[in-house]
């Protein structure tokens, strides 16, 4: 849960075996906007959307990436944002 400059300040997977090859990871509002979208493994969603901070919500997250040799693999799930 991205919380401004606590531990939690942005929502992003960790794992060391991801490629930027294949990375993508989306954050959807309940009502289905892309409020984030990343290509690169090091960045993160910090709670915000076209420069303004969403409300505490939950958010759906879908993640996809090459693991290693063992091929593809997705995930999804949801995020709860507190302010």
């Amino acid at each position: 849960c991205p919380r401004a400059g606590g531990p939690n300040s942005v929502f992003k997977p960790v794992n060391s075996y991801v490629t930027m090859e294949n990375y993508n990871m989306w954050i959807y509002s309940r009502e289905g906007t892309l409020v984030f979208h990343t290509t690169d493994p090091n960045l993160g969603w910090n709670g915000g959307y076209n420069g303004n901070l969403l409300p505490t919500a939950c958010y759906v997250y879908k993640i996809s990436y090459t693991y290693g040799t063992d091929g593809e693999f997705e995930a999804s799930g949801t995020v709860t944002l507190i302010r």
